[in-house]
């Protein structure tokens, strides 16, 4: 009875929760906003980097016999800050000790400090500004369909929801008659190992969910390699539920959990999992003409799926790989990290054991076996143009490093689109909501390779 009790107010605990949090972000913002300034004051400014046939370069990569910029010319042509003094390895965080910086990083102190800021301030502020998110997440969620539904007309009830595309308000009558946002949801929580974190979120149409022929779409979170968990990137389920596939929301070994290989591992271990799973015949063994599997990675979850397919592990369960604003030189990001002095911090070099070089798909690429390059799947590269968290360098070099060996036959289709506009997390909210050109880009491409 009391667990009963728990799963009934759960949701209304959390619309609660919405309300007085939105409240004090609303108050606090301008606050919040000139503190931040204060910790990062300084901006990574960084040149527009163009491929060859953009603006004809003909340097040569000393890993390939394509064109393209070395990482040395790039990590030369970063334009330092004003205010950023001679020393590059000048730390923002020095008011930090940095063993206790080492001790946040290892301890996972760090990832809690992250994921508890997530679910009590992010979370909230990005609800509070897309309102009519917030049903949608309750809708794909474990609730029973009737609790959901309760709390979803709540919810348009308290506030005025807008549709963002019409700038309309949505009544809870209006949802009610809408299909897109009433329909059934079956929701559940999947272990794929052994490891508390080795958990996905499985969402799929209700009428749907004895079906063995879905479409697969996976996702793999960022974090800096060191946080994030599955339910803060759930939204991105919904234009694929739209489309009638099963979705799975990947949980993995974050640092200091995980190292890069164990991630990767994770990975690897997940997609073959739910491909048997939901793709098997019944006696085990997947079908030839199985229904499709994509996978979608972010920022270093987009490091990760590049690592494991570069590495020979997906090519014969994915059959569309898209990188989102994805870190694809280890090397050349330690000099954003040096810039920016956050070396000490981030879990980027003790998740590779700072083998950075081995562990970048762009060295990968160029020195990858040739067997392997040319079973990859097709790859959708996708990057914000005004990126500097991860900047758009990344999936250029990247990308140029596979058409050349497209080119050379020996190398998956590769396309890359830089969004203009667009900074880090742009591509991924973009995709959850529907706004913009990223959503509609990666659908165009997957309807042209998969048909």
């Amino acid at each position: 009875m009391s667990s009963f009790v728990i799963n009934m107010m759960a949701p209304y605990a959390l619309l609660f929760t919405y309300v007085i949090l939105s409240m004090c972000i609303s108050s606090a913002s301008s606050f919040g906003l000139e503190k931040s300034r204060q910790l990062f004051p300084r901006k990574l400014h960084l040149r527009v980097f163009k491929t060859e046939e953009e603006e004809g370069i003909t340097s040569t990569h000393p890993r390939t016999t394509g064109s393209i910029k070395t990482e040395h010319e790039a990590a030369a042509s970063i334009d330092p800050d004003p205010d950023i003094s001679d020393n590059i390895n000048s730390n923002r965080l020095e008011f930090i000790p940095i063993k206790l910086q080492n001790y946040l990083r290892d301890s996972g102190a760090l990832r809690t400090i992250v994921d508890t800021l997530t679910r009590l301030v992010l979370a909230p502020a990005f609800y509070y500004e897309n309102p009519h998110c917030f049903p949608e997440l309750i809708r794909i969620s474990e609730y029973p369909h009737w609790l959901a539904t309760a709390t979803i007309s709540a919810m348009f009830d308290l506030f005025n929801v807008t549709d963002p595309q019409t700038g309309i308000v949505i009544s809870s009558d209006d949802d009610d008659d809408d299909s897109s946002s009433s329909s059934r949801i079956h929701f559940k929580k999947e272990a794929y190992g052994p490891h508390p974190k080795q958990i996905a979120q499985v969402v799929v149409p209700e009428d749907l969910k004895g079906q063995r022929d879905l479409p697969l779409f996976m996702f793999l979170h960022g974090g800096a390699w060191g946080s994030g968990f599955p339910t803060m990137y759930r939204l991105i389920s919904v234009p694929f539920l739209h489309k009638n596939y099963r979705t799975v929301i990947l949980g993995y070994r974050t640092y200091p959990d995980g190292t890069i290989d164990e991630q990767v591992h994770d990975l690897v271990e997940a997609v073959q999992y739910f491909k048997q799973k939901y793709s098997s015949n019944g006696n085990g063994s997947i079908p030839t003409c199985s229904a499709p599997m994509v996978l979608i990675g972010h920022s270093s979850g987009a490091h990760v799926a590049l690592m494991a397919a570069l590495k020979g592990h997906l090519s014969s369960h994915v059959d569309a790989l898209i990188g989102m604003s994805g870190v694809y030189d280890l090397e050349l990001a330690r000099e954003y990290e040096l810039q920016q002095g956050l070396t000490e911090l981030s879990p980027m070099g003790p998740v590779c054991g700072d083998a950075l070089r081995e562990n970048s798909p762009t060295w990968l690429a160029s020195n990858g076996d040739e067997a392997i390059l040319s079973s990859l799947p097709p790859v959708l590269l996708l990057h914000g143009e005004n990126d500097t968290v991860a900047p758009p360098i990344y999936s250029r070099m990247l990308h140029q490093v596979l058409i050349n060996n497209e080119k050379n036959d020996k190398g998956p289709k590769c396309h890359l689109e830089v969004l203009e506009g667009l900074q880090h997390q742009d591509t991924l909210l973009e995709t959850c909501l529907g706004r913009g050109k990223t959503q509609a880009v990666i659908f165009q491409w997957l309807d042209s390779i998969l048909k």
